[in-house]
């Protein structure tokens, strides 16, 4: 979604839609943890799988609900929307069946002793 983003709105937007991954790798998380003075980290990536009705359905619905995101594509015209919801739907279709999407996303989990 973030590059599709970066193609029909802004940049801006894209950064906004990477925001929340923005500590996706482990191994980072990690060694942040035990150089914050942390012992027996244990960094776990737990997957879950979120149900949509469709990947159109969660592309408006995300962004719809993802301040300022929302904003900023509420601004551009209704034809870059329409190619925004199209190159994600498109992306998102390897997830997609007759049931709907099934969208796998994952967490990193840590636990530590101070």
């Amino acid at each position: 979604m973030a590059d599709a983003l970066d193609r029909h709105v802004s940049k801006r937007a894209g950064e906004i839609r990477r925001e929340p991954f923005t500590f996706g790798d482990g191994d980072i998380i990690e060694k942040l943890v035990r150089d914050a003075g942390f012992r027996n980290v244990v960094l776990e990536e737990r997957v879950k799988v979120v149900d949509f009705p469709s990947a159109e359905a969660f592309t408006k619905r995300y962004i719809s609900m993802r301040v300022p995101l929302n904003e900023i594509v509420s601004a551009v015209s209704d034809e870059a929307r329409k190619a925004l919801v199209a190159d994600v739907a498109a992306e998102l279709s390897r997830f997609e069946s007759e049931t709907g999407l099934a969208l796998p996303t994952s967490v990193n989990v840590v636990s530590a002793e101070r």
